[in-house]
């Protein structure tokens, strides 16, 4: 993943990979007895942890495992899982405005999630082919 301060905005725009939401650096964390996630953020002194695996469509999950997601979001999810079977463990959704509406739900109760452009060559590359 490539991070630019002024990105090369047609470089970007013609090699994003997809749209992923996940949690804010700062709310990286499920204080809950779950061994898969920190129950604080990552950080060191004041800078968190920012990277791409932030628990990504947790709220999504969470809402499909319990039954309380709303049908049109289920197909989202699945267009999520049947899109990204391919190539990579990274889950990505390639509609800007679909993702806003699963960032919309996730963010219901509280603002704690943000939506991610993942760019990369070679995630391009691998989609490709």
């Amino acid at each position: 993943m490539v991070c630019f301060a002024k990105p090369p905005y047609e470089l970007v725009m013609n090699n994003i990979c997809g749209y992923v939401v996940l949690r804010k650096p700062m709310h990286n964390f499920y204080a809950a007895d779950r061994c898969a996630f920190f129950k604080k953020p990552p950080c060191i002194g004041d800078i968190y942890y920012s990277g791409l695996d932030r628990m990504p469509w947790f709220d999504l999950d969470e809402d499909h495992y319990s039954g309380t997601l709303p049908l049109e979001l289920i197909k989202l999810r699945s267009e999520i899982e049947e899109t990204n079977q391919y190539f990579t463990d990274i889950k990505l959704l390639s509609n800007v405005d679909k993702t806003q509406k699963i960032l919309e739900f996730s963010n219901r109760h509280q603002d704690r999630n943000e939506i991610c452009v993942v760019f990369s060559e070679n995630l391009a590359k691998q989609k490709k082919l």
